[in-house]
């Protein structure tokens, strides 16, 4: 949908949320990025310029569009998991991981939202199907950080239960 009631555009005002968020993720203000990044993705109400006939210059803005909405969702729900409210997040990151049977990232955040809620046999789950979608579609095994965190997962590390870290920062201190 594209509003422009007010002088703006739901897209311009998309970008500048992002922006602000990522500033303030910049200065380690968390829970006010976090803030900024959900009221960006609230705007969106289905795909970008869905009604509208798009041709060749506006299916670039179309792709742009996506793949920012995309980035924000990921760093949004990397937030989500720093600071601990992985319960909330559970649904979003299964739903995001059936749409994408091999987004390596996705999967591996919902491995660590469905352990830190206490559901250890599903998150390792979640790797064997991410596994298998891999070597069946692309044939590659998941990326070497993911095996890491099966393993984590695995032996109930306890730095998995760390709010303070994301997945990330979890293995690198391994």
């Amino acid at each position: 949908m594209l509003r422009a009631g007010d002088g703006c555009c739901d897209a311009i005002e998309f970008d500048r949320l992002a922006a602000w968020g990522n500033r303030l993720l910049d200065n380690e203000e968390h829970h006010g990025a976090a803030e900024a990044l959900r009221a960006a993705l609230a705007l969106w109400r289905g795909p970008a310029l869905v009604d509208i006939e798009t041709g060749p210059v506006l299916t670039g803005e179309v792709i742009r569009l996506e793949e920012r909405r995309r980035l924000i969702v990921e760093r949004r729900i990397e937030l989500e998991l720093l600071l601990g409210r992985h319960h909330a997040i559970v649904d979003d990151l299964s739903a995001l991981a059936a749409l994408d049977r091999t987004h390596e990232s996705v999967h591996g955040q919902l491995m660590v939202a469905l352990y830190r809620c206490g559901r250890r046999t599903q998150a390792l789950e979640v790797f064997s199907r991410l596994r298998t979608a891999m070597l069946d579609e692309l044939g590659l095994e998941p990326a070497p950080w993911l095996h890491e965190l099966q393993r984590a997962v695995l032996d109930a590390e306890p730095g998995l239960e760390l709010e303070s870290y994301g997945i990330r920062g979890l293995l690198a201190r391994r």
